[in-house]
């Protein structure tokens, strides 16, 4: 199965980065994508809906919006008072895969809150 990683620091040499945590892009069959992550710090608004989640070529492309699989499949995360989240997931069979002609390996998976990029990070693939 091939996985890969997307981990939010503020050592990623982007001085507007307010975002730590980490996702996991799990390929769990040819068409479909496994992709569940926890934010620990940077999220202070606490209506879901009014965040952002999407995955850009290193020029900030949007490639791949993912924001409706995490909000319309929330299944009950939420923001606590620190500013991180329980854990989100979702299956996204959205034309891409971890490898391969449509991988997501050294893209960037980006959040923000509605135009404000809270944070970016780049996927990079668990070896």
């Amino acid at each position: 199965m091939d996985t890969a990683t997307a981990i939010f620091t503020p050592e990623d040499g982007d001085p507007t980065q307010s975002l730590t945590g980490q996702f996991n892009f799990a390929q769990i069959t040819p068409t479909k994508v496994h992709v569940s992550g926890q934010l620990t710090s940077g999220m202070f608004d606490k209506d879901i809906n009014n965040y952002r989640f999407w995955i850009a070529d290193n020029l900030g492309l949007l490639l791949y919006e993912l924001s409706e699989g995490f909000i319309k499949n929330n299944e009950g995360w939420n923001i606590n008072s620190n500013g991180g989240t329980s854990i989100l997931q979702s299956d996204f069979e959205k034309g891409f895969s971890v490898k391969g002609t449509y991988g997501i390996v050294n893209l960037k998976l980006y959040i923000s809150l509605t135009d404000k990029i809270l944070g970016s990070a780049q996927i990079k693939e668990v070896v």
